[in-house]
């Protein structure tokens, strides 16, 4: 049997969702809390990287990682080998996205406690209602790609101590 092991790579570890693992278009399990353990994942700070290791018999796969959200997902074609893992790394690319949703978070926050007045209220609503349709318009052109993915090969010897999913 070969090793295929997936690993997220996200360093971020607040509001971390589960995600869904298919190859060949079935799929095979979730990456992350589900349910009711969800919320503890999510509050606990410095959170490991996600790892899963799936045993297969050798060949050709297509590897489709999705959110939660349907629409959004990545695909890659793998060449599984028998003696060697294979190691599919993926992360989003929200990065920057993240950060502007939270200093536009706080700035809202902001504004519900203080009054801005006339000029500086209706300026904020231009920007964060623009910024808003920039990012529709960002997640539906990359929706198909919404993760980076990267495949290595390594020999056998690593991660012998993970368990199987």
């Amino acid at each position: 049997m070969a090793t295929l092991l997936i690993k997220e790579s996200s360093e971020r570890s607040l509001m971390r969702l589960p995600h869904l693992i298919e190859l060949n278009g079935q799929t095979i399990g979730v990456l992350g809390a589900v349910g009711k353990d969800a919320y503890k994942e999510m509050l606990r700070p410095n959170l490991p990287p996600r790892i899963a290791r799936i045993a297969l018999p050798a060949g050709h796969y297509t590897l489709c990682i999705r959110s939660l959200f349907r629409w959004f997902y990545a695909t890659a074609e793998l060449q599984v080998e028998e003696g060697r893992q294979t190691i599919v790394t993926f992360a989003d690319k929200e990065k920057y996205w993240d950060w502007v949703f939270w200093i536009d978070m706080a700035a809202w926050l902001l504004k519900l406690i203080l009054h801005l007045g006339r000029p500086w209220s209706i300026i904020y609503e231009i920007v964060s209602d623009g910024l808003l349709l920039v990012w529709l318009i960002h997640e539906i052109a990359i929706r198909k790609t919404y993760f980076k993915i990267k495949v290595e090969k390594n020999e056998a010897s690593g991660f012998s101590n993970l368990p199987m999913a």
